[in-house]
């Protein structure tokens, strides 16, 4: 008893912290996959709805790709497409602006003739 009188109050508590400690780890609540079972069998089926709400994602996402894939080839054809419009064009306005440098020798008859379709052809756009 003499030895317990002894021991000062930082051993005492000590040593009430440790026997509290082992009363808890025997008598305590015991964690064990059985009373969380319902919590983890609806974790695993909300997984699988995301997984399958995940891969059908992916292959909408693998249908849009292919879509803007094919977008984009279109574009480049009409962009292609269009340089060559737009090179003809330029082309074009450089020649309706040129004095053409050979001239045709004509009779009388083809320089009447000549005139006069151009004269139809000018009333014809007046009329319009």
């Amino acid at each position: 008893m003499e030895t317990l009188k002894k021991i000062d109050p930082k051993t005492w508590v000590i040593i009430i912290l440790g026997l509290a400690l082992v009363i808890s780890f025997f008598f305590g609540q015991r964690n064990t996959i059985d009373t969380h079972k319902d919590d983890i069998d609806k974790l695993h089926s909300d997984n699988a709805l995301l997984i399958k709400r995940n891969d059908s994602l992916f292959t909408e996402n693998a249908k849009l790709d292919k879509q803007i894939q094919e977008i984009n080839i279109e574009l480049s054809a009409n962009n292609e497409e269009l340089a060559d419009t737009q090179s003809e064009l330029d082309k074009l306005k450089k020649k309706s602006h040129e004095i053409p440098t050979t001239i045709r020798n004509m009779s009388a008859t083809s320089v009447s003739n000549s005139f006069t379709d151009y004269l139809k052809r000018t009333k014809s756009k007046n009329n319009n």
